[in-house]
């Protein structure tokens, strides 16, 4: 709301009530603010109006007076003149006050002109400052928003990741799932082939076993064909029978050492045939360890292999 000149009246009036000085700065004060030009002009008429009186007067009285009373009257004129020159004097002298009054108003008026620019540079700095505030706010808002274009594209790839992880652990299971089986089978495959290798190797002893005892029919022969040369030369007739008897051991001799020969091959055979098998549980066995290390790879919990099974057999 703007200034009128009846609230510069009554704002000065009311500084004058209080015993104040109704200065430009005090006036101002007393308003809450307002244009300096406007106070400074409002308080210079409210003092006008406050100081303004008529000038004394300095004419002559009429001629028709002066004859008539030139007596009495020259001496209440010269009274009258007396009274007006000391007014008038009394007059000189406020107005010089008026005028050291002014100056004074004059200086206040030029010492808030001061403050006023000085408040207006202040008011300038603080908008510069709000401005660089405002700019620089404004500028972290772009960065904050950047920053969270940024924080939401990662995170969609992040989802994106997640969801592929999550797709790839479905196949790890599904592959972990056929791994066991074929390691089931492996393992079942396995104990088929130690069950076979088993029973080679009981073939063999069974052999070995047969071989000795062929061995030992043979010892015996030969010490009975040691007799019989020895009985042939006691006796012709012995020797003949010996040498006969000799000749029979020596043919069932010859017929045991060629069974004796063949078993050998069986057992070379059988041997090698046990080998065969060894090594391929010992592809068996590298096959388990792979799988295994795939399954626990892939997170699966490995069974035991005793689990719910009876041990196997001890092989003889």
């Amino acid at each position: 709301m703007a200034i009128t000149k009846e609230d510069i009246y009554a704002a000065a009036d009311a500084l004058v009530a209080e015993g104040k000085n109704p200065t430009l700065a005090n006036v101002r004060k007393a308003l809450g603010g307002g244009s300096f030009t406007t106070i400074s002009e409002g308080v210079a008429a409210w003092k006008e109006d406050r100081t303004a009186q008529p000038a004394p007067l300095q004419e002559p009285p009429p001629a028709p007076v002066a004859e008539k009373f030139s007596g009495l009257l020259a001496e209440v004129w010269a009274a009258a003149l007396g009274m007006a020159n000391a007014r008038l004097a009394s007059e000189r002298e406020a107005l010089e006050a008026a005028r050291v009054e002014l100056e004074d108003e004059r200086r206040q008026a030029a010492d808030l002109a001061a403050q006023v620019s000085a408040d207006l540079d202040q008011a300038n700095q603080v908008r510069e400052r709000l401005a660089s505030e405002l700019d620089a706010a404004v500028a972290a808002g772009i960065e904050q928003g950047e920053q969270l274009a940024t924080v939401t594209k990662d995170l969609a790839e992040a989802q994106q990741r997640m969801a592929l992880a999550e797709q790839s652990a479905k196949d790890n299971a599904h592959r972990a799932d056929d791994l066991a089986r074929a390691l089931q089978a492996e393992q079942d495959n396995a104990k088929a082939m130690a069950g076979r290798a088993d029973q080679a190797q009981a073939e063999a002893a069974a052999l070995r076993d047969t071989l000795a005892s062929v061995r030992a029919e043979l010892e015996a022969m030969r010490a009975q064909a040691e007799r019989a040369d020895q009985a042939r030369a006691e006796s012709g007739r012995a020797a003949v029978e010996a040498q006969q008897e000799a000749a029979t051991l020596r043919g069932t001799l010859t017929a045991l050492n060629a069974e004796l020969g063949r078993e050998r091959e069986r057992s070379r055979a059988l041997e090698d045939r046990v080998h065969g098998q060894v090594g391929e549980l010992a592809g068996l066995a590298l096959e388990k360890q792979r799988l295994e290390e795939a399954l626990q790879h892939a997170g699966v919990p490995q069974k035991s292999e005793t689990d719910g099974k009876a041990a196997p057999k001890g092989r003889k």
